[in-house]
């Protein structure tokens, strides 16, 4: 396909991106492929989606002599969205965002976007939605019988301005997956949002594909910045020959080494060369004690004190110079000791200990 996948936003903690060809070029209706909730999900449905190009209106002439010309357009959608075997709770939203694309060499920003905003979790239709770019065509606007300010319907018109494919982003309950349809009607990866869990400094990833077809698997990427990414594994497709129509479960996991803040996202890579790209998510990697690095601050303190080298939370105790034990508890900074009187102490961090001043 032409147009670059991108990945999905989250509403509802889901997003679907759903990218269709239609089989003839210039159709202006798109029939997208009816979504299924998935296994699991507290919600079923069904939705059965359709996103029409109604009208345009010319919003400026740039020249025209009769028989060449060029003129810029707004372009109007409506969309009609069919749910069935639903349990969605009335008065729940989801937004549509829209893109089309052109192969008409006439045009100029062959590529038009729009948000359809927000949009009820029950079957409803709704139209005069428009554009956000104003693209230009390469045509005399008076020989094709259009004056400026004018709307114009006519399906012939409509036909001319050759939009072929669209991509339609839409938040549902339980979804954030990819789904595309290329002109053979495939339909490669639909997949879950990917979750990550941690533990110490052990992070799993997991997500789930419920229909495959030609895929490859999954680059996972990592970034510590979330703009830059580099490459982290590859998980190849657990499915046979790349299809399959059942769940299946994915999962990776690795050792982070540095108390840091890390991204993780997916590439889905289809056979053809495609790819899409999965919602992002971060975690915190724990600080390990390193014994050698343990190390209290301010040493002299006064009135409390930070211990350096360990994770929050880690547990600690404090005891006088005679072994008593007076502070027990899981390390949140900073630990007040204005209490205590003045003299030598000892903190204990797992096996580590750490002699204390206070002054």
């Amino acid at each position: 396909m032409k147009n670059d996948r991108k990945p999905g936003a989250s509403l509802l903690g889901a997003a679907l991106l759903i990218i269709i060809a239609c089989p003839l070029s210039g159709q202006t209706r798109f029939n997208f492929p009816i979504i299924h909730s998935p296994a699991g999900c507290t919600y079923t449905y069904d939705i059965d989606i359709t996103i029409t190009l109604d009208s345009v209106k010319l919003t400026n002439i740039y020249f025209d002599d009769g028989t060449t010309g060029s003129f810029a357009y707004r372009a109007y959608f409506s969309y009609a969205n069919v749910f069935s075997n639903s349990t969605l709770p009335p008065g729940s939203f989801y937004t549509f965002d829209l893109t089309v694309y052109s192969d008409n060499p006439q045009l100029n920003a062959p590529t038009l976007t729009n948000n359809l905003g927000t949009v009820p979790l029950q079957t409803a239709a709704a139209g005069g939605y428009s554009t956000l770019n104003n693209p230009t065509y390469n045509a005399s606007a008076s020989a094709l019988g259009l004056t400026l300010g004018g709307s114009y319907n006519d399906p012939t018109l409509l036909n001319t301005l050759g939009y072929d494919s669209a991509v339609l982003r839409i938040n549902l309950p339980c979804l954030d997956t990819t789904m595309s349809a290329d002109n053979d009607a495939t339909l490669p990866v639909l997949w879950s949002r990917l979750q990550a869990t941690l533990q110490e400094n052990r992070v799993q990833l997991s997500w789930q594909t419920f229909a495959e077809q030609h895929n490859t698997g999954f680059r996972i990427e990592r970034s510590v910045d979330g703009n830059n990414w580099v490459y982290a594994a590859f998980v190849p497709t657990l499915a046979l020959d790349g299809n399959s129509s059942n769940t299946i479960h994915y999962n990776h996991s690795e050792t982070l080494h540095l108390y840091h803040k890390y991204y993780y996202r997916l590439v889905q890579l289809d056979k053809d060369g495609q790819q899409n790209v999965s919602n992002i998510v971060t975690v915190q990697a724990a600080r390990y004690v390193d014994p050698d690095n343990v190390r209290v601050y301010p040493n002299p303190a006064t009135t409390q004190f930070s211990i350096i080298g360990i994770r929050p939370n880690a547990p600690f105790l404090l005891y006088d110079n005679h072994g008593r034990l007076l502070i027990r508890g899981n390390y949140q900074t900073p630990v007040a000791i204005g209490h205590l009187s003045p003299g030598v102490y000892l903190i204990s961090v797992q096996d580590k200990r750490v002699r204390l001043i206070i002054k």
